[in-house]
């Protein structure tokens, strides 16, 4: 099926039914998704993990596929068509209870984001630690003047 920011997805079927396997060499975005299947409902699709475990020296997640196209992928007509569909998703978003995590921003397997508010949130964005999975990234963005200035 293609890749992913941090894993590779592929197609396969079982007993006609099709299904997805990602492969990662980490597992907790597979354990996020899982924790985000609880606020699935009609209004918020999210797909269900079926089976976690290790594979080939990293992690797998199974689920089953759901038939679409990748939002990069729509032409400008397929957007327009699209845009209130996204804003009932949105919409989902905004009105699900949340009451039991706590936190803000990136979140754990938990629901728990990494910072305490909003604003220790946003003022930490500039940061390129070295525990990040992306480290390195301020680095890169200086060699590009357009998007740089723009983070700036």
């Amino acid at each position: 099926m293609g890749t992913g920011e941090w894993s590779q997805t592929f197609f396969y079927k079982e007993n006609d039914i099709q299904k997805v396997i990602r492969l990662s060499d980490i597992d907790e975005d597979f354990k996020r998704d899982q924790f985000a299947y609880g606020y699935a409902s009609p209004q918020l699709p999210i797909p269900k993990i079926e089976e976690l475990g290790n594979a080939l020296g990293g992690f797998f997640a199974i689920s089953r596929n759901v038939e679409g196209t990748m939002i990069d992928d729509l032409e400008s007509k397929e957007m327009q068509k699209l845009v209130p569909k996204l804003m009932g998703l949105f919409e989902a978003l905004r009105t699900t209870d949340i009451s039991k995590s706590r936190g803000f921003g990136p979140w754990d397997r938990n629901g728990n984001g990494e910072r305490n508010s909003w604003k220790e949130y946003v003022s930490s964005i500039g940061i390129d630690s070295p525990t990040m999975r992306i480290h390195g990234w301020k680095e890169k963005l200086v060699s590009k003047k357009w998007e740089n200035d723009v983070f700036n």
